[in-house]
């Protein structure tokens, strides 16, 4: 039986290859990673919890005597202990997941895609590149989809009606599809106005794997803020199809994340849709993420 204590960044060789870390404890948790290279033979990772009587104890016996596995055991408080099965039975891509106890495993290998949403000028570019570095620091593959880019070089020649704009969107949840299939963490920052092209792209790229954040902005604060006076123009209907004055935008009724741009910081932002990749496993809590 190999034993880690609760001390982050404490590590085991199992073998000559394959190294557990603790990567991360917050409160009856323990997270567990494992590190082996790609060419390894296949191994695969599970997590088994049991209760503690009167203080330490090893797995049920079934635990260590099954063949071909090696027991790790980490202690967590509250009279459980964790124990990570590692067996050659499954991918070696399986023993690159990090684990945390209640919580389901990282699917670190799993694509998602956050869909910030919001009004022009509520901050959707600034948190997606605020965004991006957070998710590559944790070891995964990102990829931007920006509204303007997207109009300038897939949807060139697309007006703003609402068929229109439905098609842009289409076109945007298609390739976040393909990237997502791939495993790429896709971040999209667009308008998106209405709430049917919004769910018609979270079928298309998987409920799971879409994570709709919408950026809130009160319409006081975008006008204060645009330097090119596009909403001025819009409220005094110079400019026709302007989102949020004379054209609906339709808020998302129940949004994965919230964010509010007027109150909060870029930072603070950035934070909360964290903690909702870190809730559906798809990032570790630290930025040196097992990969």
């Amino acid at each position: 039986m190999l034993v880690l204590s609760r001390k982050i960044n404490q590590s085991i060789m199992i073998g000559n290859e394959i190294r557990v870390v603790v990567v991360g404890v917050e409160g009856d948790q323990v997270k567990l990673g494992i590190e082996a290279p790609r060419d390894v033979p296949v191994h695969r990772a599970e997590v088994r919890t049991q209760a503690r009587r009167g203080g330490p104890s090893a797995p049920g016996p079934g635990d260590a005597e099954e063949v071909g596995k090696e027991t790790l055991v980490a202690d967590t408080p509250g009279g459980c202990r964790l124990g990570l099965i590692l067996s050659p039975t499954a991918s070696t891509r399986e023993t690159r997941n990090a684990f945390q106890a209640p919580r389901k495993e990282l699917q670190l290998n799993q694509g998602f895609t956050v869909w910030l949403t919001g009004l022009s000028g509520a901050g959707k570019s600034t948190i997606a590149e605020r965004l991006a570095p957070e998710l590559t620091a944790r070891g995964r593959h990102i990829e931007v989809l920006d509204g303007d880019e997207v109009r300038t070089h897939l949807s060139k020649g697309l007006g703003f009606s609402r068929e229109d704009r439905d098609i842009n969107i289409g076109r945007i949840s298609f390739v976040a599809s393909l990237l997502v299939k791939h495993g790429a963490a896709v971040i999209t920052a667009a308008i998106s106005p209405y709430a049917q092209a919004r769910a018609e792209a979270r079928q298309r790229i998987g409920a799971e794997q879409f994570v709709e954040v919408y950026v809130r902005c009160s319409l006081g604060e975008l006008t204060r803020r645009d330097v090119k006076g596009l909403y001025a123009k819009a409220i005094a209907g110079e400019l026709k199809h302007f989102t949020g004055v004379s054209d609906p935008y339709e808020a998302p009724e129940s949004p994965d994340v919230v964010v509010d741009s007027e109150v909060e910081t870029v930072e603070e932002s950035v934070s909360k849709i964290l903690a909702e990749l870190q809730k559906r496993g798809y990032v570790s809590a630290d930025a040196e993420a097992i990969v």
